[in-house]
């Protein structure tokens, strides 16, 4: 072989080691890119997932409020009801003790009185 032909041979081992140096530095910066990409998508998502949690939190905490509040309400309607029914139980029983202690002890019906208003 001539030495032209070996230069020539060398000159494409050369070549070939800076293609094959040259594709690994492409794969390499293609494989940083994508990890950077990645990344970024991972944080968008993470931002999205935590901005959908705190939005949900809200939304759970409004509907709470206002279930809480329909129960107080409710309560409270409950509560004065039964106050506005003790209270007409209790005056009727006032009304049939004192009509019954009026009727033992001289009770006049001309005299009818209203005593669950205090006035006679």
């Amino acid at each position: 072989m001539s030495t032209d032909v070996i230069d020539y041979l060398r000159e494409i081992e050369v070549q070939i080691e800076y293609k094959r140096r040259e594709v690994e530095e492409k794969l390499q910066s293609l494989d940083a890119s994508h990890r950077k990409s990645l990344e970024g998508i991972q944080r968008h998502y993470q931002a999205e997932l935590n901005s959908y949690t705190e939005i949900k939190a809200l939304e759970m905490e409004e509907k709470l409020q206002q279930e809480e509040d329909a129960l107080k309400d409710s309560y409270l309607q409950k509560q004065e009801l039964l106050r506005v029914q003790f209270e007409t139980e209790r005056d009727q029983l006032v009304n049939r003790i004192v009509k019954e202690v009026l009727s033992q002890y001289g009770y006049r019906p001309n005299e009818e009185t209203n005593f669950s208003s205090g006035t006679e």
